[in-house]
C-alpha cells in the first residue's frame, strides 16, 4: 500500500493500552517485548516503547527468510 500499517495514532494508543492492561492485570514491574516488523518500523514506536519501559525486537523480512531456511545467509 501507500501507507504503513504503522502510520497515524492507532498502533501508539494499542501499545499503550494493552501495556496499561498487562501491568493491571498482573504485576507493574512485568517485563514486556514486542515484536516489530517492517510494517511497523517508526520511530515514533520506539520513543513510546523507551518511554513505557517496555522492550521491542525488530525482525526484518531478509532475516525471517534467512530464520527459517528459505534464503542462506551471505
Amino acid at each position: 500500500g501507500e501507507q504503513a500499517c504503522g502510520s497515524g495514532d492507532t498502533v501508539l494508543e494499542m501499545i499503550k493500552h494493552i501495556v496499561a492492561k498487562i501491568r493491571e492485570g498482573y504485576r507493574k514491574d512485568v517485563p514486556i517485548v514486542i515484536r516489530i516488523d517492517r510494517g511497523f518500523y517508526d520511530q515514533k514506536i520506539f520513543r513510546l516503547c523507551e518511554e513505557l519501559g517496555i522492550g521491542y525486537t525488530i525482525l526484518k523480512y531478509k532475516n525471517l527468510l534467512e530464520i527459517i531456511g528459505v534464503v542462506r545467509p551471505k
